[in-house]
Order: structure tokens, then C-alpha cells, then sequence
């Protein structure tokens, strides 16, 4: 099969707190090529980790974002996700490396409705493409901000995530 669609939920995860460590990476030149992969991996793994632990999967990175689908999904487990996901930006935001301290943060948004997928074959090779003409990913970040849409209001211990805003 080489199309087909499903539904699910969409999680867009945006990372905020890149710029200073870019500036001083470009700054310390090889030394800060090796910086700037070991903070990618210690800032990006935990959200990955969160979403496959809670059945989803990432499509894709643009920049300092994420997105992710959580088949069928109700929103139960991307809002979970993004729960742990605010839950170690909270503990853990702030990067002490010899090179300096790097403060970091996310926003979480989630939308849900069907996704149409295609593999296509050019290149030559089979590339597998995920086409997310339902859940809009720019209305996940929208959601954050507090527009229409579902939002996770809690850290999952029922205090109030100021990361994740409710609509």
C-alpha cells in the first residue's frame, strides 16, 4: 500500500532557549560543534523518550521543534506527553556545561483529527512520507498560545502548566 490515512493526535512541541547556546557555540568554533550535539541530545532525547513512551511517534524536527502523532489517540496520551514534557523542562531546563549555563523551555500544543500518508519513490529508493493534512501542526502552536483547540492545563499531578496554556 502506498497511501491511506488514519486518525490520531498531533503534538507539536516547540523548544525555546537555543539562541545563547548557538551564539557561544559559534564562539568556541570545533569545541563548539561538540557542545552544541551533546546539549541537542540532552535537550531533544527526553521529549522523544516521552512521546514513544506513551505510543506516539515523531515525524519530524524543523529547527527547535517537533512534531509527533499519537495514532488513535483521544488526546489522553499527546497530552500526557506533553506533560512529561513539561515536567523535565521544569526540572531540568536549566544546562550547566563547562561552557557556560543554558536555560531552556518548551511549549506544548495538540490537535486531533485524520492524517493522509504517501510513500513516494523519488528520489530513487523508497522515502516514506507523513502527510498531515488533519491535525494541523501550526495549529498546535496556536494552541499554546491559547487559541482554539485542546490543551494540556496540567503537569499531570494537577498543578497548573504555565508552559502549557488551556484554551
Amino acid at each position: 500500500e502506498f497511501h491511506g490515512r488514519f486518525r490520531c493526535t498531533a503534538l507539536f512541541v516547540d523548544i525555546s532557549g537555543f539562541t545563547a547556546l548557538t551564539e557561544k557555540a559559534f564562539a568556541l568554533g570545533e569545541r563548539g560543534a561538540e557542545l552544541m550535539g551533546r546539549q541537542l541530545r540532552r535537550v531533544f532525547d527526553p521529549p522523544v523518550n516521552a512521546v514513544a513512551g506513551r505510543g506516539g511517534f515523531v515525524t519530524g524536527f524543523a529547527g527547535d521543534a517537533l512534531t509527533a502523532l499519537f495514532p488513535d489517540d483521544d488526546g489522553a496520551r499527546a497530552c500526557a506527553a506533553a506533560a512529561d514534557i513539561a515536567r523535565f523542562f521544569a526540572e531540568s531546563g536549566r544546562q550547566e556545561t563547562p561552557e557556560g549555563i543554558f536555560d531552556f523551555d518548551a511549549r506544548c500544543g495538540i490537535d486531533s483529527g485524520e492524517v493522509f500518508w504517501g510513500i513516494t519513490k523519488d528520489p530513487p529508493g523508497p522515502l516514506q512520507l507523513l502527510l498531515p493534512r488533519g491535525p494541523d501542526p501550526g495549529g498546535c502552536g496556536r494552541t499554546a498560545e491559547g487559541a482554539p483547540g485542546r490543551s494540556c492545563p496540567d503537569r499531570g499531578d494537577g498543578r497548573r502548566n504555565p508552559r502549557i496554556r488551556p484554551s
